[in-house]
C-alpha cells in the first residue's frame, strides 16, 4: 500500500537508485543501504514495513542476511523479497530455508517491481489480519475459557461455602442437642441417684433390723435350747438309763455269762487240776518215800482222791466267783458303756433335729411379721 516504509539493500549504486526511483514513484518511502551489515543494524528496523535485498551481496549475502534478520526480535517480523540474478535461478529452491517472503529475478521491469513489492505487502497485510484473527480469537477463547473457570471456581467456592455453612448449623445443632441431652441427663441422674439413695438407707436400715432381731432370736433360741436339751437329756436319762442298763446287763448275764463261765471254768479247771494234781502227787510220792512203808502205798489212791476233792470243793468255787467278777466287769465296759453313748449320740442328734426345726418355724414366723408390716406401711 502507498505510503509504507521500504528498506532496499543493493550493492550496486545504479541499481538501488533505480529500484528507489520506482519504489518512490509507486508512493512508497524508501530508505536504503549499501551491504547486509548496514541492514542488520538499521536503528529503524521494526518500522519498516519490507526489505528489498539482493541476494548477492558483498560480504555477507542477501540469503544469509536474510537468515540473521528472521532470527532477531526486532526485525523477525519484516517481510523480505530477494532479488535474484536471472543465472542464478537455483537460488530459488532455497527460499523458504532463508525465510524470505518472495523473490524477483534480474534484471526486472518497473511495472513488475511494483507489483511484485504490492504482492508481498498485500500477503503480508494479509497474514497480520490473520493473526490478528487468530489472536483475537485465541483472546476471545481465553476470556471464555477464563469465565467458563471463574463460574466453575465460583460454583465450587459457592458449594464448599454452602456445605461449610451447613456443617456449621448441623454442629451448633448437635451442640445444642447434646447439651439439652446432658442437662436432662444431669437432672434424671440427680433424681435418681436420691431414689437410690433413698433405697438404700431403707435396705439397710431394713437389713440392720433384720440382723439385730435374727441375732436377739438366735440367743434366745440358743439359750432355750440349751436348757431344754440339758432337762430333756437329764430326764430322759433318768427314764430310759437304768432300765436300759438293766435291760443290757440282763441280756449280757442270759446270753454270755453261761457260755463265757463254762469256758472259762473248763480253760481253768484245765490249766489247775494238772498243776494241782502234779503237786500233790510230788508232795505224796516224796512224803511216801520218806515215812511210809511200801504196804502203806497201796492206801494212796484213796486218800489222794479225797485230798483232791476237798482241794477242788474248797478252791474251785472261789476261783470261779473271782472269774465271774472280772468277766462281768469287763462285759459292762465292752458291751453297756458303748450302747450308754450310742443312745446319747442318738439324743443329741434328735435333739439338734428338733432344735434347728424349732429355730426355722421361728426364723419363718418371723420373716413372715416382717413382710406383713412392710406390706402393711
Amino acid at each position: 500500500m502507498p505510503g509504507e516504509t521500504i528498506l532496499v539493500v543493493e550493492d550496486s549504486a545504479s541499481e538501488r537508485d533505480i529500484a528507489q526511483s520506482v519504489l518512490e514513484n509507486s508512493g512508497y518511502t524508501v530508505v536504503t543501504a549499501a551491504n547486509a551489515a548496514a541492514a542488520l543494524t538499521y536503528p529503524d528496523i521494526q518500522d519498516v514495513n519490507l526489505i528489498v535485498m539482493d541476494s548477492l551481496l558483498d560480504g555477507v549475502s542477501g540469503c544469509e542476511a536474510t537468515r540473521m534478520l528472521r532470527q532477531q526480535p526486532d526485525s523477525h517480523p519484516v517481510p523480505i523479497l530477494l532479488l535474484i540474478p536471472d543465472d542464478e535461478v537455483t537460488e530459488r529452491e532455497d527460499l523458504s530455508s532463508y525465510g524470505a517472503n518472495g523473490f524477483l529475478l534480474k534484471p526486472y521491469e518497473a511495472t513488475e517491481l511494483g507489483r511484485k513489492v504490492a504482492s508481498v505487502l498485500e500477503q503480508q497485510h494479509l497474514d497480520d489480519l490473520s493473526r490478528q484473527y487468530l489472536a483475537d480469537a485465541a483472546d476471545e477463547l481465553m476470556k471464555d475459557l477464563a469465565r467458563k473457570h471463574i463460574k466453575k471456581a465460583v460454583e465450587r467456592k459457592t458449594e464448599i461455602l454452602v456445605e461449610r455453612c451447613i456443617q456449621n448449623v448441623a454442629t451448633a445443632v448437635d451442640e445444642k442437642a447434646k447439651e439439652e441431652v446432658d442437662s436432662r441427663i444431669k437432672a434424671l441422674t440427680a433424681e435418681k441417684e436420691q431414689e437410690l439413695v433413698k433405697l438404700t438407707v431403707r435396705e439397710v436400715a431394713q437389713s440392720m433390723v433384720e440382723k439385730l432381731a435374727e441375732r436377739k432370736v438366735t440367743q434366745a433360741m440358743e439359750t432355750m435350747f440349751a436348757e431344754e436339751a440339758e432337762r430333756t437329756i437329764k430326764r430322759i436319762a433318768d427314764q430310759t438309763m437304768p432300765g436300759m442298763i438293766r435291760d443290757r446287763l440282763k441280756d449280757s448275764c442270759n446270753n454270755l455269762l453261761p457260755r463265757e463261765i463254762q469256758v472259762r471254768l473248763q480253760k481253768g479247771a484245765e490249766k489247775m487240776v494238772p498243776e494241782l494234781s502234779e503237786q500233790l502227787v510230788g508232795s505224796v510220792e516224796a512224803i511216801a518215800q520218806k515215812t511210809v512203808p511200801r504196804i502203806s502205798r497201796e492206801i494212796l489212791p484213796g486218800i489222794t482222791e479225797r485230798q483232791m476233792k476237798a482241794i477242788t470243793s474248797e478252791q474251785v468255787p472261789r476261783l470261779v466267783g473271782d472269774l465271774v467278777r472280772r468277766e462281768l466287769d469287763l462285759q459292762a465296759s465292752k458291751k453297756i458303756e458303748p450302747a450308754v453313748r450310742e443312745a446319747t449320740r442318738a439324743l443329741r442328734r434328735k435333739l439338734l433335729i428338733w432344735n434347728g426345726l424349732l429355730a426355722g418355724g421361728v426364723v419363718f414366723a418371723l420373716f413372715v411379721s416382717i413382710v406383713i408390716q412392710l406390706l402393711a406401711s
